[in-house]
């Protein structure tokens, strides 16, 4: 069965509600932005790449986005986070 078929985006808005989920929520969060913040990327470009991340990894979740356009996505998201200097294959 497909990821799909096991989670709902409003199930997890809902638990988000509870501030014990919230709170681990937003310190992840903040610690995610912290990284890219020490890597010398501003709030605009961390809003955009995380975002489109996030948007990229709820597609392929949903069987929308194949092999070769989650490379894409990658290769463009690494060269927008690194001002197109990431050279390194993953």
């Amino acid at each position: 069965m497909a990821a799909r078929d096991f989670t709902a985006v409003a199930s997890w808005g809902g638990l988000h509600a509870l501030p014990a989920v919230s709170a681990v929520s937003d310190e992840h969060s903040a610690w995610q932005h912290d990284r890219f913040a020490v890597d010398g990327l501003g709030a605009e470009r961390i809003q955009v790449v995380r975002r489109a991340a996030e948007g990229v990894a709820l597609a392929a979740s949903y069987g929308e986005e194949d092999e070769a356009s989650i490379g894409t996505a990658r290769r463009l998201l690494l060269a927008l986070a690194t001002d197109g200097t990431f050279r390194t294959p993953i």
